[in-house]
C-alpha cells in the first residue's frame, strides 16, 4: 500500500497525488509506519520533491510537509532527507545535540 501511495505521488495526476499525500499523512502518524514509509525505495526524495514543490496545490503539499515533518523522528530518516536536500532536521539535531 505504501508503495502505491508513493507511486501516485511520482504521477502527474493532482487528484492521485492529493489523496497518496494524505493517506501517507494518516499512515505516519502512527510511529511503526514512520519507520516504513522511510524505508520505501524512493519514499523521502518523492515526499520531498512533492514538499518543495511550486503547484498550486496546496493540499498536497501541506500534506507530504507534514507527512516528512512526522518521518523525522528516526535518524535513518532523517539522513535520507539531508542526502535528498532537505537539511533542516538534520541542522536541527546537530544544534540540539550541542546543548
Amino acid at each position: 500500500m505504501i508503495r502505491n501511495c508513493i507511486k501516485c505521488l511520482s504521477r502527474d495526476i493532482p487528484k492521485e497525488q492529493e489523496e497518496a499525500a494524505s493517506l501517507l499523512y494518516e499512515l505516519s502518524k502512527f510511529q511503526p509506519l514512520c519507520e516504513r514509509i522511510g524505508s520505501e525505495s524512493g519514499a523521502i526524495l518523492v515526499l520531498v520533491g512533492v514538499a518543495s514543490s511550486d503547484t498550486n496545490d496546496v493540499i498536497t503539499i501541506e500534506k507530504a510537509e507534514k507527512t516528512l515533518q512526522n518521518l523525522e523522528s528516526y535518524d535513518v530518516n532523517v539522513r535520507e532527507m539531508a542526502v535528498n536536500g532537505r537539511l533542516q532536521p538534520l541542522l536541527k539535531r546537530l544544534v540540539e545535540g550541542m546543548h
